[in-house]
């Protein structure tokens, strides 16, 4: 449900914030007072292309915000498909549209691309109108609207559908792996059995890379490190008599401390102390003498370490990057070598596994498309009746299933919804024959049989009652209404039978300033309701009478 609409700069609206309200909501105006630029405005939160000509005078900018309230449903769906989420069940919409064209799209803050918007929006709201019926501008759709009518186990069987399909697509990715000529099956043996020895010619598995790689540093800068360790050693404990050395600094400094503590007992800690650091550095020096004589510069095991080092980046250039990468690459193509070898036998039984997946999903697609057919019958009952209350006395409508020679997720039906709205026409495809106003008054009569089983909670009719007056634009108003049990609607309407069946009506004014014009948008009550609803009735020159029958309208809608 839509709660609030703020609209800054767009076309010839300068800033305004429309609230909305569960039930049936109305909008009107004059002619020419701005009512397609709340349309427009609705269509580009709804992912419909900007362009530069909506930005508006006043700013650089025009920015469209809708705030949608949600159900926990529709919640976890936009979660789950396009990973959207929501605070407290709401959501909130933005369209900003510069002055070259260009727009930034954001749902709750974050930037999206107009296609996920346009996903997003489709769960929330349905936009109809004379060029806006986008369920009934297509084929595609009409075997959507049929199932979303009959349900039963429709969604059952095409989760069903779904589901061996994905099998079948895995099996003939399997088949067309093993289905080669017998030259081709050798070469790719050949292959995988190259592969297989050139990687078991490094025991990955067991050896340490790692340690690989510090023994060869080792072993190659062997000379280095001597002189280092040598180095070190000279610098605790000089090789040579009369050499400046830590071991003998350290004890010159304990013997005059050792002097010191004759006459302060204190300074015996620090004596102890570094008494324990030469016992530290004594050993520190034994075992680099130690470690210095265990260095070697061993040729032959430097060969054999570099000869392990360069077999594994031959391998990591080959098949992968790492260790793990190596092996698992290993693993696949142990897979695929078993997977040739018995070649003839796994081919078999994949062709049968797809024989009977394919008599599986011809099963599921025939009670699908039965069971639609039963269900097409309702429906053409059904919609017949609506339209007949609709004013369309000589309207026929049939349901025409045919079938598809593939299998989709949807079955192999394929729909189409056949309709003649004047006498002595032809039935032919709703979608070529259909005029504007026809395809809104066919939307309705849909959405009113369709009530309860549409997951969409808002829908907006945009004119659709242009061109009527008298009993039938008091049918269309009751239809309308109807629907506002299940729906949040919103209604663009010029007739004072609809408007005055609106439990929120909002007026759009048309302000004339010195250098410009703007609409104004806001909600009236009471007695500038009694003034809209004559204007309706009699045009500008509102008059005792108009008003008086403004008034009856309004009490009889009460009674609705």
């Amino acid at each position: 449900m839509i709660t609030e609409i703020y609209i800054d700069n767009l076309v010839i609206i300068d800033q305004v914030t429309i609230r909305l309200e569960p039930g049936l909501n109305v909008i009107t105006g004059e002619t020419g007072a701005g009512k397609s630029v709340v349309i427009q405005a609705l269509e580009l939160l709804m992912g419909e292309r900007a362009s530069r000509e909506l930005v508006g005078k006043l700013r650089n900018k025009t920015i469209v915000e809708g705030v949608f309230q949600i159900s926990q449903q529709v919640e976890e769906e936009l979660r789950r498909e396009y990973g959207v989420e929501s605070e407290e069940m709401s959501c909130i919409v933005t369209r900003e549209i510069s002055e070259d064209g260009k727009s930034i799209s954001r749902i709750n803050g974050r930037q999206v691309t107009l296609s996920v918007l346009k996903g997003v929006i489709s769960k929330l709201v349905d936009i109809h109108g004379q060029h806006a019926n986008q369920q009934l501008a297509g084929k595609k759709n009409y075997i959507l609207l049929l199932d979303d009518f009959v349900q039963g186990e429709i969604p059952a069987k095409k989760q069903r559908l779904s589901s061996l399909l994905k099998e079948k697509r895995a099996l003939e990715m399997q088949v067309a792996q093993l289905d080669l000529d017998p030259s081709e099956l050798h070469r790719r043996l050949d292959l995988i059995h190259y592969q297989l020895e050139d990687i078991a010619s490094l025991d990955l598995e067991k050896i340490s890379l790692e340690e690989v790689e510090r023994e060869y540093q080792k072993l190659v800068n062997a000379q280095d490190i001597m002189i280092d360790v040598g180095r070190a050693k000279s610098l605790i404990s000089a090789d040579e008599i009369g050499d400046k050395d830590l071991m003998g600094t350290m004890s010159e400094i304990i013997r005059s401390l050792e002097r010191g503590a004759r006459f302060d007992p204190n300074l015996e800690e620090y004596c102890e102390t570094l008494r324990q650091a030469g016992y530290i550095l004594d050993d520190v020096y034994r075992e680099l003498d130690h470690y210095s004589q265990s260095l070697s510069t061993d040729e032959k095991r430097i060969r054999e370490l570099d000869d392990i080092l360069m077999r594994y980046e031959e391998l990591r250039r080959k098949y992968g990057n790492t260790p793990a990468e190596i092996l698992a690459y290993r693993d696949r193509a142990r897979e695929e070598q078993q997977l040739y070898q018995n070649h003839s036998e796994r081919l078999e039984e994949l062709r049968r596994q797809s024989e009977q997946l394919e008599r599986g999903l011809n099963q599921v697609a025939s009670s699908l498309s039965e069971e639609r057919k039963k269900g097409a019958l309702r429906f053409e009952r059904e919609l017949l009746k609506q339209l007949k209350d609709l004013n369309f006395h000589n309207a026929e409508f049939a349901v025409d299933i045919s079938r598809r020679s593939s299998i989709s997720e949807m079955g192999f039906d394929e729909v189409d919804f056949k309709g003649s709205f004047n006498l002595g026409q032809d039935l032919r495809s709703i979608s070529a024959v259909a005029s504007g106003g026809e395809m809104s008054r066919l939307m309705l009569a849909i959405k009113v049989i369709l009530a309860g089983n549409d997951p969409i909670q808002t829908l907006i009719f945009d004119e659709v009652d242009a061109g009527l007056s008298g009993r039938t634009a008091q049918i269309i108003g009751e239809k309308i209404l109807e629907l506002a049990g299940e729906y949040q609607i919103l209604v663009v309407t010029h007739l004072p039978q609809i408007a005055v069946l609106g439990n929120h009506h909002i007026l759009i004014e048309k302000r004339e300033q010195v250098d410009r014009t703007t609409t104004d948008l806001r909600t009236i009550y009471d007695e500038e309701r009694v003034d809209e609803i004559a204007r309706l009735i009699g045009g500008l020159n509102i008059s005792e009478l108009t008003r008086k029958s403004a008034v009856e309208l309004l009490e009889r809608a009460k009674k609705n």
